[in-house]
């Protein structure tokens, strides 16, 4: 059993609570900044050269690369139906048959992926989920969570008490744990985990299942926006916070690709969004397109986009980072366009795109006839490939540009456009999503479990690429470790701190922490001592002084307890016999005649009662 070390926290980032990253604007103006040299990498500038590191990648580059010297040149042209030599697009864009007279560049850095910063280093898992689900962005929800608290109809106790951080951590963390415990099909209902026939115990240990289920309720990322402002300024803050410390802490590999994935809101009558990707999904919902590392699967970048149509200006802000560094990018047909490539080219990338079959770039002979393996160029690094196979894309084209002599685009396309639609599937796999209530299922609420996924398996890659970290760490692995070190604090609190913990489930805490359970015993043992140790008088207070006259315990009103500590507590009518200060049972002493050494008169008791039992005694005789 792991113990929790509260230096863990120690080496975690500091974040000013008022740095929000770049803008939208600062980003496109980064375009018009002059450039160095080719071979520069602005993610790696000033970091050491990296040792690569036991990592099974999800590609290799035997793949698609070919070697320096390479004779069996299979780029040339085949054999075509086509007798011109030469076509015209649409657009005016002139195709020929025989390659450009100048090479194509053959400049291939070699990128190995890696953590930046903190995340080179990262000792521990919860340091790596830290990094990119950071302190800021936990206050942030901690405060809002509270205000949400605070505006809702308090009854029960678990409905008055506010969140911390501590228990905000600890209920992240039973969503985790919630996503690897019950990622079937048709899991059953989620208060099962909370039994002790079918539960487990870590849940029971670190709250109840109604305070779940509240915080669920009232989780809230941001103050309760206007009712005129955007469906988004409800996340987006949160959402912009958590992608720039994924872009921050990871500097990506050669080979990276872009596509779109559709967060499906069907079951949310009230999703203020619906957005569509045809024929590719059937579902509607909000738009997310994400720039992938192919060699890990780490999603290095990604935004929400607007409408539903692409635009040049998002695949602009997702390579702001990677510009300047002559990596190659894949990107699917909905986004490639031959102007698109030609600018990626200023910005030194090398891009690879899938066209759709009837796009302007593609000359009217080739759209109609059949898809033999042929290929045409342009004057300007631009290669336009036909008929690759459907096992490439279903669209039978390529388009390139500025592609290395040494990458065969056919293969590379083939072998990394799956790597986002992968790494969402992966991520999903155990997904927080799982965790959800009994309360309503709100668009909100899933954009804020998308996060927590992403959260997640990107501080799984990081650790693993840490020099310190477990390069054969498993997903379901990191997973539940994450989930037993966010709730470490809480049962802490619960073990040592909160007095109104039962015993039984004292032990089952200090079973799960690995903390020795005889203290625990020891301790409520002591409590239980203390609590039931018979009172003793010191002998100058034992006898009541002359001149002391006891009056009777009960007033005649109610008045408030002066020992209660609540203005809103029931009023009561005993009180002190001596100063006649109401006091309810719980603040008074009381004692026999025998140790207070005082006789109580027969005009001190209480004469109603006694009347009260003469008839009935009457009753029972002449029976």
């Amino acid at each position: 059993m792991m113990s929790f070390n509260d230096s863990i926290l120690a080496n975690i980032k500091k974040q000013e609570s008022d740095d929000d990253g770049e803008t939208f604007m600062e980003v496109l103006g980064r375009f018009n900044e002059p450039e160095t040299s080719i071979n520069y990498d602005p993610l790696n500038a000033g970091n050491d050269v990296e040792v690569e590191r036991k990592f099974q990648w999800q590609c290799d580059g035997t793949q698609f690369l070919r070697q320096y010297k390479d004779e069996e040149d299979d780029m040339g042209p085949s054999k075509t139906k086509i007798a011109k030599a030469e076509l015209k697009s649409s657009t005016g864009q002139m195709w020929s048959m025989v390659p450009p007279t100048q090479p194509t560049a053959d400049e291939l850095p070699e990128f190995v992926p890696t953590g930046k910063g903190p995340a080179k280093s990262v000792t521990n898992l919860l340091e790596a989920w830290h990094l990119l689900f950071d302190v800021p962005m936990l206050s942030q929800i901690v405060k809002s969570t509270n205000e949400e608290i605070k505006a809702t109809k308090r009854k029960e106790s678990y409905e008055k008490r506010l969140t911390d951080m501590t228990e905000m951590r600890a209920w992240l963390g039973l969503n985790y744990l919630c996503g690897v415990l019950r990622n079937s099909l048709c899991p059953g209902p989620i208060e099962e985990l909370w039994t002790l026939e079918l539960g487990n115990a870590i849940f029971r240990a670190t709250m109840t299942y109604k305070r779940f289920e509240f915080i669920n309720k009232c989780l809230r990322c941001v103050e309760q926006p206007d009712d005129s402002s955007h469906p988004l300024d409800s996340v987006g803050d949160l959402w912009e916070k958590l992608i720039i410390n994924c872009r921050s802490y990871y500097a990506p590999s050669d080979f990276c690709m872009i596509d779109e994935h559709i967060l499906d809101l069907s079951t949310d009558p009230y999703s203020p969004f619906d957005h569509q990707i045809s024929p590719m999904y059937n579902s509607k919902g909000l738009r997310f397109i994400t720039m992938c590392d192919a060699k890990t699967l780490y999603i290095s970048n990604a935004i929400i986009a607007s409408n539903c149509d692409p635009l040049d200006e998002e695949v602009y802000q997702l390579i702001s980072d990677i510009k300047g560094s002559r990596r190659c990018l894949c990107m699917r047909e909905r986004f490639s366009s031959l102007h698109l490539m030609q600018k990626l080219k200023q910005y030194r990338l090398q891009v690879v795109g899938s066209l759709e079959h009837n796009a302007h770039e593609i000359p009217s002979e080739l759209s109609n006839t059949s898809n033999d393996f042929q290929m045409w160029y342009t004057k300007h690094d631009t290669t336009l490939i036909c008929g690759p196979g459907e096992n490439v894309t279903s669209t039978g084209f390529l388009l390139t540009n500025g592609l290395s002599a040494r990458i065969d685009g056919t293969k590379l396309y083939q072998t990394i456009k799956d790597s986002n639609s992968k790494a969402i599937e992966n991520m999903q796999k155990y997904s927080t999503k799982y965790a959800r209530a009994n309360n309503p299922y709100s668009w909100s609420l899933k954009h804020f479990y998308f996060m927590l996924d992403l959260a997640a398996f990107n501080a799984w890659i990081l650790y693993r690429l840490s020099e310190n970290g477990e390069a054969e760490l498993e997903y379901r692995d990191f997973l539940r470790q994450l989930g037993l070190y966010l709730t470490q604090q809480q049962l802490k609190q619960r073990i040592h701190i909160n007095l109104k913990v039962p015993l039984p489930l004292k032990l089952q805490i200090a079973e799960i922490l690995g903390e020795n359970g005889d203290a625990v015993l020891a301790n409520a043992s002591k409590a239980t001592d203390a609590a039931n140790k018979t009172g003793s008088i010191p002998a100058e207070k034992a006898l009541i002084g002359a001149g002391i006259v006891l009056q009777s315990r009960e007033n005649d009103n109610r008045r408030r307890c002066r020992g209660c500590k609540s203005r809103n507590g029931s009023k009561i009518k005993t009180r002190c016999q001596q100063c006649l200060t109401p006091y309810c049972m719980r603040h008074l002493i009381s004692r026999c005649e025998k140790c207070s050494g005082y006789e109580l008169q027969q005009s001190e008791l209480d004469t109603s009662k006694v009347e009260e039992s003469i008839p009935v005694d009457l009753d029972v005789s002449q029976e």
